[in-house]
């Protein structure tokens, strides 16, 4: 995953891998692809700052739904 941010470094989003090998396919079959980087990123991406207590970590990985929580300073 690659994380999209804004001109001032602020997260707006992730490009997942599987996008980007989607698109390779559709290359292959269609021709090049046409749109935006934010037309194939998920937007509901969520982060925490590296001074978070690591209990509170746990606790966003037991009572959501993904598995991996960007560290944004």
């Amino acid at each position: 995953m690659v994380p999209v941010v804004d001109a001032e470094g602020g997260l707006l989003g992730m490009l997942a891998e599987r996008y980007c090998l989607k698109i390779l396919v559709d290359v292959a079959l269609d021709g090049w692809p046409r749109g935006r980087v934010s037309g194939h990123m998920s937007s509901s991406s969520e982060s925490v700052r590296p001074g978070v207590c690591l209990y509170d970590v746990a606790h966003l990985f037991l009572t959501r739904a993904f598995r991996k929580l960007l560290v944004i300073d």
